[in-house]
């Protein structure tokens, strides 16, 4: 099982919610082939994400409550340098670098089926979309807050068994909240969090624009440049 690591003088000068989880290749080989069952590429900061999720559960099965209890935000954290150490040394994991600094890690001789979770491309029935918006609406309505990123959010959406995604995998789910926020214009941003487009930032930066208001919530006009030139010419003189 997992379990909290460090020497005794590090662990004595660290905070309880600073703690690492100690895990080892069967570990992250458990947490990679999970990824796999939910159609999601097994990318170094989704295996990290997963390794917490499966302490956390591991943690909450230990004290006799349900996995859904479980609180990933509260399981130690995982350094990612010794993540990428265990995978470029297994035989088990083929590691391959990605863009910038991410990589993957493959589980050697299984098969690749993972969804673009990126992709434009919409093969969702407009049904979905349609009951996904009023859904999306009663969680407003409700104060449910959705989290802002697609992965933790997705799993959000997953465990609520929200009907129109009910046999979707996890790694659908994902490309889901994507559409919905790039190209549904379902969803979007306010403080960080997921909303209804229609009360994001980005949809009151667009009404403010054709109405001519500052985004700050003044109530006054924007001023011009000619207006600004002129107010800094008074200031000056």
């Amino acid at each position: 099982g997992f379990s909290v690591g460090g020497s005794p003088a590090a662990m004595a000068a660290t905070q309880p919610e600073e703690k690492e989880l100690f895990f080892n290749c069967p570990h992250v080989v458990a947490a990679i082939r999970s990824l796999y069952l939910h159609e999601l590429k097994p990318v170094g900061r989704v295996v990290l994400r997963r390794l917490r999720e499966h302490a956390a559960e591991a943690a909450a099965r230990a004290a006799g409550r349900p996995i859904e209890s479980a609180v990933v935000d509260a399981a130690p954290r995982v350094d990612p340098r010794r993540l990428l150490q265990i995978c470029e040394g297994s035989r088990l994991i083929h590691v391959v670098q990605e863009a910038g600094r991410e990589y993957a890690a493959y589980l050697v001789g299984q098969p690749c089926v993972f969804v673009d979770i990126d992709s434009r491309e919409d093969p969702y029935p407009e049904k979905l979309w349609s009951e996904l918006a009023a859904y999306f609406n009663r969680c407003w309505l409700e104060d449910v807050k959705l989290p802002g990123g697609r992965y933790v959010c997705a799993k959000m959406l997953a465990g609520r068994e929200v009907p129109c995604l009910w046999g979707r995998s996890l790694g659908q789910i994902c490309h889901i909240i994507q559409l919905a926020v790039s190209h549904r214009r379902l969803l979007g941003y306010l403080d960080g969090r997921l909303v209804p487009f229609q009360y994001s930032e980005e949809y009151k930066k667009k009404c403010c624009a054709v109405t001519g208001l500052s985004f700050a919530h003044s109530g006054l006009r924007a001023a011009t440049m000619d207006e600004v030139r002129a107010g800094v010419w008074t200031l000056l003189h």
